[in-house]
């Protein structure tokens, strides 16, 4: 989770979370109508389903898994963060031994 707790609003925020070696992103975990994606990140009211795919940012949506590190862009997907606004990222991920 995240939070602006300053006077001014957070232009650049960008989340990263190194996945573990013995851990996998699960692909297509959550659906919303008949859209699929593997990570919600939620901004005050807004909800957003993204697709954070393998070795890059192919379908644009600034939320991708490099070299086993997650990474969503999160003012790029909701905008800058304003004084007082939160929010969370919620991602399913399968452990391989």
């Amino acid at each position: 989770s995240f939070s602006n707790s300053g006077v001014a609003p957070i232009n650049s925020l960008i989340v990263t979370d190194p996945l573990d070696r013995n851990l996998d992103l699960l692909q297509e975990s959550y659906t919303v109508g008949e859209l699929q994606g593997n990570v919600f990140l939620c901004v005050g009211d807004n909800v957003y389903l993204l697709i954070a795919e393998e070795s890059g940012d192919t379908n644009h949506d600034h939320a991708f898994v490099n070299e086993n590190v997650l990474t969503i862009e999160v003012t790029r997907i909701a905008g800058a963060i304003q004084p007082g606004s939160s929010g969370c990222l919620l991602f399913k991920v399968r452990i391989v031994e």
